[in-house]
C-alpha cells in the first residue's frame, strides 16, 4: 500500500509542476493580448482627443478634457508596460480603478452580477478588468521584465541559469518588436516621434543595461566556483 501511495504523491507532484510551469504562459498571454489591446484603445484616443473629449463630456464625467487625456495616457502607457511586464502590479492598480470607473460611468446598466451575469460578463469593460485584477494578484510572472530587474536586485543571492536567462531576454526582445510593430501601418520613424514609442526607446534600452549588467556581474551565471587545491 505504502509504495502506491508514494507513486501517486509522485504522479501529483509532477501534475502540479507542469501546471506551475503553464502559469507563466498564461500570464504572458493575458499580458501581451490585453495589453496590446490597452495600447490600442489608448492610442485611438489619443489620436481622437477631440472625439473622446465629447464621449466623456456626454458622459458628464468632470474635467472631461483632463480626463479624456489621463484616461488615453493610462491605457497607452498602461499597455506598454503590461506587454513589457514593467511595473506590472503598479500600474495594474489604476488600470483597475479606470476599468471599475469605465463600468460605473459608460456601462452602469450592465452592473447587474446577480440578476443578470450574462451581461455583466459581455460589458466591454468586464475583460480588461478581468485582465488588470489577474496582473494586480498574480503578478507578471517569468516572462516579464520585473524578473529581470528582481534578478538583477538579487544577483548576489540568487544564481540564474543560462538556458533560463536567454529565454526571458529572447521573449522580452520578442515583446519590444511586437510593441512598436504590432497593427503599425505608418513609417516606424514617424511613429518614433510620437511620445508613447519613445517611451518604448527607454524601456528597451531600461531591459539592455539591466541585462548588460547582469552579464557582467558575478553570480548571475549558475557556474559552480573551483575551489583551489590546498598544497
Amino acid at each position: 500500500m505504502k509504495p502506491l501511495l508514494q507513486f501517486v504523491d509522485l504522479l501529483y507532484g509532477y501534475f502540479l509542476k507542469a501546471l506551475a510551469g503553464t502559469q507563466c504562459v498564461f500570464l504572458l498571454a493575458i499580458r501581451a493580448y490585453w495589453g496590446w489591446l490597452f495600447l490600442e484603445s489608448g492610442m485611438g484616443k489619443i489620436t481622437h482627443i477631440d472625439k473622446t473629449i465629447a464621449y466623456f463630456t456626454e458622459l458628464h464625467i468632470p474635467a472631461p478634457s483632463l480626463n479624456a487625456h489621463f484616461n488615453a495616457g493610462l491605457e497607452t502607457v498602461g499597455g506598454i508596460l503590461l506587454i513589457l511586464g514593467l511595473g506590472s502590479r503598479l500600474i495594474a492598480v489604476p488600470l483597475t480603478i479606470n476599468m471599475v470607473v469605465a463600468f460605473i460611468t459608460a456601462e452602469s446598466d450592465k452592473l447587474v452580477f446577480f440578476s443578470d451575469s450574462n451581461t455583466f460578463f459581455g460589458a466591454n469593460a468586464f475583460p480588461f478588468l478581468l485582465a488588470s485584477f489577474l496582473v494586480l494578484i498574480f503578478g507578471p510572472g517569468f516572462f516579464s521584465v520585473d524578473t529581470l530587474i528582481a534578478w538583477y536586485r538579487k544577483r548576489d543571492q540568487v544564481t540564474v541559469g543560462r538556458f533560463k536567462l536567454f529565454c526571458l531576454l529572447y521573449v522580452l526582445l520578442v515583446l519590444v518588436y511586437a510593441t512598436i510593430y504590432s497593427g503599425i501601418t505608418d513609417a516606424p520613424e514617424r511613429l518614433l516621434a510620437h511620445w508613447w514609442n519613445k517611451l518604448i526607446v527607454v524601456a528597451l534600452l531600461g531591459v539592455a543595461y539591466a541585462a548588460t549588467q547582469a552579464f557582467i556581474r558575478k553570480g548571475i551565471w549558475s557556474q559552480k566556483k573551483t575551489q583551489p587545491k590546498q598544497v
